[in-house]
């Protein structure tokens, strides 16, 4: 996990880089993720899963309380280059509508 403030005028997002398998064996990793963008003064936070080979439901429910925590701020989520079979849990799951999936 690689988690680094960036601003973009006067907004600043928080960035998570994950990689390999998003699974229960990274809940601690995941928590802290979390903690992290809640400690930090970024507004908008953006999840990079490029490196991100499968995601079950323990990923998708960070993904829905990093949403919250973005909410309550003000902020957005952006989950940049999820691959097909994480995009494709996301859709299932209901949450295309509220995470931005964004490729680049």
């Amino acid at each position: 996990m690689t988690d680094i403030a960036t601003s973009a005028g006067e907004r600043t997002a928080f960035v998570i880089a994950l990689d390999g398998d998003i699974d229960m064996a990274r809940i601690p990793e995941l928590h802290a993720a979390v903690e992290a963008y809640g400690a930090s003064t970024a507004v908008d936070i953006v999840v990079d899963l490029t490196e991100v080979d499968f995601m079950d439901s323990t990923g998708l429910g960070t993904m829905t309380r990093l949403r919250s925590e973005a909410k309550a701020r003000g902020g957005v989520i952006t989950i940049r280059n999820p691959n097909p079979q994480v995009s494709r849990a996301i859709s299932i799951a209901g949450l295309g509508q509220v995470l931005n999936l964004q490729d680049d």
